[in-house]
């Protein structure tokens, strides 16, 4: 059996009541289109289950790059939403992730189960019971200590985002670090851009959140 430490991330779209008839089918083709890229691009396996249409679970088996795909969907969501929405209604979502053992792995991710379920379960739940819309459960006390508060501060600047800012920091994540080049595919002026990646949209701190996790969650993990 491979007790490896793997990653789920349990979600559902906020407000997704909101969003009925064609909206809601754009919406749901907006996830499923947002993990391909994501899957595409980080050149990883992620396996997603949805079900009532607007929750989600999806298995990572590395689980350092949790926070990156949470990040990065949450990014392409609020990047998607239809162009007459306001700031305030953005497509967003709320994600627990769990991280541990995969005692039985199935055909699909709801046939299968484990520690990692569990955690990322609870720490789904634990959210409703929060102001926050990511939370975050490992098997280490001490390191679900230390995400928990960053998660928290990371939450903050990612629910700010504007549609324009999550759009820059998505495609400048997921494809192109140079931010030259991809001003000019944006049509902006790098300027422009830094302003909505760092200035405004905050990325650097991110950033250096996102190494932290990464860095920590290999070191316990291996």
């Amino acid at each position: 059996m491979d007790m490896n430490k793997i990653a789920v991330l349990t979600g559902d779209i906020v407000n997704s009541q909101k969003n009925t008839g064609e909206s809601n089918v754009r919406l749901l083709a907006a996830i499923q289109e947002t993990f391909i890229e994501i899957e595409a691009a980080l050149e990883i396996k992620i396996l997603l289950e949805m079900w009532r249409g607007d929750s989600f679970q999806a298995l990572v088996e590395k689980p350092e790059m949790a926070m990156n795909i949470a990040l990065l969907f949450r990014a392409g969501l609020k990047s998607k939403t239809e162009s007459n929405k306001d700031n305030k209604s953005l497509w967003d979502a709320r994600i627990g992730i769990g991280i541990g053992e995969m005692t039985y792995k199935g055909e699909t991710v709801a046939t299968s189960n484990g520690e990692a379920f569990v955690n990322s379960g609870t720490a789904f739940d634990q959210i409703e019971k929060s102001r926050y819309f990511l939370n975050v459960l490992t098997p280490w006390p001490e390191v679900t200590m230390e995400l928990s508060v960053s998660f928290a501060l990371a939450d903050v600047i990612i629910t700010s985002w504007s549609k324009k800012q999550a759009e820059a920091i998505y495609l400048y994540q997921l494809y192109d670090n140079n931010q030259v080049s991809l001003a000019k595919k944006m049509n902006i002026s790098q300027p422009a851009l830094q302003n909505r990646i760092n200035v405004n949209g905050n990325f650097y701190r991110i950033d250096l959140f996102l190494k932290r996790f990464t860095s920590l969650i290999q070191a316990y993990a291996n």
